[in-house]
């Protein structure tokens, strides 16, 4: 979508972003070489900052589709998720509450 959202100029993950709009902390902004309207994209992407996902890629040949394995950052107390979108599957997903097993130091 070409947007890089910010809050005081400091780029943010998926995690801090949904905390940034809950919060509605001023200074929130995207960055965006199309002159993307923060507004509207905070507005489209409010609802999808519940559940987060990454795909678990171990060996370079390992493609990613919707069979690879995940990794689902599950909130406190939500249920954990068994299908995406009414339709699709999550059993090989592997699940957690914990940011650091999500977003591991880059050390």
């Amino acid at each position: 979508m070409d947007v890089i959202p910010a809050l005081d100029g400091v780029p943010l993950n998926a995690v801090e972003l949904q905390s940034a709009l809950a919060n509605r902390s001023a200074g929130l902004t995207v960055y965006s070489l199309i002159g993307a309207d923060a507004g509207q994209y905070f507005s489209w992407i409010a609802p999808y900052l519940y559940y987060f996902d990454t795909k678990i890629k171990s060996r370079p040949e390992d493609s990613y589709s919707r069979h690879s394995e995940a990794l689902i950052l599950v909130p406190l107390g939500a249920k954990e998720p068994r299908i995406f979108q009414r339709r699709m599957s999550l059993e090989r997903a592997s699940y957690t509450h914990s940011l650091a097993d999500f977003y591991p130091s880059a050390n």
